[in-house]
């Protein structure tokens, strides 16, 4: 099974448990392969197994806990489960580039460092590039993945975002992004 599949059944177990909280793991495998076999639009032997096995990598990660055949997310679940649909939000890459730079300005008190830190892996992990410490920049629409990240971490007051039409210097910038 390859990589992009095994991400792929994980995001719908995530998702599957986040919707509905606390799922036995009778419970959860008959919903868990309906949803993945509409998804995949599959029915083979080896099925069952494939969920099994990523439901066991998610306990090994410590995305969920399985304690007397229930399942539960954790709070690195819900991150990870985070991660994916901000991912997903900001993967769209438009055929032509507007010409206009997306910002993302964050000041986290230094009590809330690790949120900090958090919020920094994963604006790099989503392609956004390092303006300076605090200030990250994206070429394409990204405002509702940068919203659900606010949200999540309670970080309203604390993370603006702004489109602006130039950068100083901004050559390097397209030639990271590969825009003309």
């Amino acid at each position: 099974m390859t990589r992009d599949k095994k991400i792929q059944i994980s995001k719908i177990i995530l998702g599957v448990i986040a919707v509905a909280g606390v799922l036995s793991i009778a419970l959860i495998a008959p919903n868990v392969f309906i949803i993945v076999k509409i998804f995949r639009g599959k029915n083979d032997y080896r099925f069952r197994d494939q969920v099994k096995k990523s439901l066991k990598r998610l306990e090994q990660r410590g995305s969920v806990v399985i304690v007397k055949g229930r399942v539960k997310l954790t709070s690195k679940g819900r991150k990870e489960l985070l991660f994916y649909e901000i991912k997903k939000k900001i993967i769209k890459h438009p055929k032509r580039w507007d010409k206009k730079w997306r910002v993302v300005i964050f000041d986290v008190w230094e009590k809330r460092r690790n949120i900090r830190n958090e919020m920094r892996v994963y604006l790099s992990q989503m392609g956004f590039v390092r303006l300076q410490n605090s200030v990250w920049i994206y070429p394409y629409e990204c405002e509702e993945a940068v919203e659900l990240f606010k949200i999540h971490y309670k970080l309203r007051s604390a993370v603006n975002y702004l489109v602006v039409e130039r950068i100083d210097d901004d050559k390097k910038f397209k030639k990271i992004f590969k825009l003309k």
